[in-house]
């Protein structure tokens, strides 16, 4: 998405948040290493589904400035995506007790 935007202020806003979704996942190893487990996953079709359709708006070369729209209702999806996933982890890591792994992560 970060190549598809024509703005440059949108492009840094996707690189900037793609580097913090890293974080995340770092973030996440470290507390699965705290609980003494192995992180594994599983791939979510759902998140699929949302990129497939950011490819397809990509696909429909609109006017650079149409695009730039597309992408930030596209990128606004996954982030809402992100936000329900995160909190349904943060109550079941509660829920089994775990808070102070999350915590200190």
């Amino acid at each position: 998405m970060a190549k598809a935007a024509a703005t440059p202020k949108l492009k840094t806003a996707f690189t900037e948040h793609l580097e913090q979704t890293k974080g995340h996942g770092q973030r996440l190893e470290t507390i699965f290493e705290k609980l003494g487990k192995k992180p594994t996953g599983k791939t979510c079709r759902a998140m699929e589904g949302l990129a497939k359709e950011g490819e397809a708006l990509i696909d429909e070369e609109p006017e650079p400035s149409v695009l730039d729209v597309d992408l930030i209702v596209a990128a606004q999806k996954v982030e809402h995506y992100e936000i329900a996933s995160d909190g349904s982890v943060r109550a079941c890591v509660k829920l089994l007790g775990a808070v102070q792994a999350v915590a200190r992560a």
